[in-house]
């Protein structure tokens, strides 16, 4: 997709924008070799957005044709449907699992103040809310597809 002249440029661009924040890597090293090269890409972002100093950097692409396609036709509907699924199920679990314990807890007596117990009460009902709001968010989405 890429050839060894664009891999080049593209790595001197990026060292050249983020120098000052690499002066002390080994990014910064000449190495003619493609894949080497791009491996200096990847391992450079890499850094650069584990040590958050991305955070004024925009993205945006010169060739739009040279983007992957997103279009309703290219969307694996099966996929989507199955990870949201997959994503209830594991839900469904999560909370049976917190009634289990909020059962045992409750069954043995454990000393918790009644404050304890409503404040975890309600973050979990804040936490449940949003999870649900994105679910629905999401099958608005895939029903729209």
């Amino acid at each position: 997709m890429y050839g060894a002249t664009k891999i080049s440029a593209s790595k001197k661009c990026l060292i050249n924008s983020s120098r000052d924040k690499l002066d002390n890597t080994a990014f910064i090293t000449e190495q003619a070799a493609h894949d080497a090269e791009y491996e200096d890409i990847i391992s450079t972002m890499n850094y650069l957005d584990t040590n958050d100093l991305l955070k004024c950097v925009s993205f945006a692409a010169v060739e739009l044709n040279r983007l992957p396609g997103y279009s309703p036709e290219a969307t694996n509907i099966c996929s989507v449907t199955d990870k949201q699924n997959n994503f209830d199920s594991k839900l469904e679990l999560l909370s049976c699992s917190i009634d289990e314990i909020c059962q045992a807890a409750k069954s043995e007596n454990v000393g918790q103040s009644r404050t304890d117990v409503q404040c975890s009460d309600n973050f979990m009902d804040e936490s449940f809310h949003s999870v649900q709001q994105k679910l629905d968010e999401l099958n608005r989405l895939v029903n729209s597809l």
